[in-house]
């Protein structure tokens, strides 16, 4: 009878044990999955200014690295009287590649965006690069964009280098 009684609290006892490891909490950290982001974002540079609003599709591949794509709208206003022009949109279709440098409860990360702009002015490529930081499911980031091909009252082509500072929220890939 204290055989079967031992053996019957080691067996209880594991189980419990066991099942105390495989209840985790929710992680702040992301994890492999779906994520996505929704971001606003501004644009500063001397001859313009632009609000901005996108989203990011994608899948958390590793612990530090998220790889998708979105699509960004831009309304850029001109602050130059030279301009033809008050002001202009652009839609924006990118892939996504971001790491996040370390896990911890304010994380900095590094961001890359490459794809293609249309807008009224016609189509270019896009690229910007970005630095910023996580904090939980909040994103705050600095970029730096390229505008080419814009065209001032003298048909002089220029290429605006702006920065833009986003703010996003961060959805999915938690366990």
């Amino acid at each position: 009878m204290k055989k079967l009684l031992l053996t019957m609290v080691l067996t209880f006892a594991t189980l419990a044990s066991y099942a105390q490891e495989s209840e985790t909490p929710k992680s702040r950290y992301p994890s492999k999955g779906y994520r996505f982001f929704v971001n606003v974002g501004a644009l500063v540079c001397a001859d313009a200014d632009a609000l901005t609003i996108s989203t990011i599709h994608g899948a958390q591949i590793l612990p530090k690295l998220f790889v998708g794509g979105g699509f960004e709208i831009q309304s850029v206003e001109f602050t130059s009287m030279s301009m033809s022009d008050e002001g202009y949109s652009v839609g924006q279709f990118f892939s996504n590649v971001r790491f996040d440098i370390v896990q911890k409860r304010i994380s900095p990360f590094l961001d890359l965006r490459a794809g293609v702009q249309v807008g009224d002015l016609g189509s270019s490529a896009y690229l910007s690069p970005a630095a910023g930081l996580r904090f939980g499911h909040f994103n705050l980031s600095l970029a730096y964009e390229s505008k080419p091909d814009v065209v001032d009252s003298e048909f002089d082509v220029k290429d605006y280098k702006m920065l833009a500072i986003r703010l996003g929220i961060d959805f999915g890939a938690r366990k």
